[in-house]
């Protein structure tokens, strides 16, 4: 499993701005829960950049939450 990074931030825009700045990347996603759809994405929304990021949704039971 990849190194993960618990980001602080007080401009959730620049914050995430300079996380994906480090990720070579040519499509972003943005992978939600029906909790995080409803209460987190609005405000994603609001983001330039991710504007053209496609939205993926799960639902919320962890039988959800797998790769398999």
């Amino acid at each position: 499993m990849s190194k993960q990074e618990v980001i602080l931030c007080e401009s959730l825009e620049t914050s995430l701005g300079r996380a994906i700045e480090r990720c070579p990347h040519d499509k972003l996603f943005i992978l939600t829960d029906e909790h995080t759809q409803r209460l987190c994405l609005p405000s994603l929304k609001e983001v330039s950049f991710l504007k053209d990021a496609v939205e993926i949704n799960i639902g919320a039971e962890d039988v959800h939450k797998t790769l398999e």
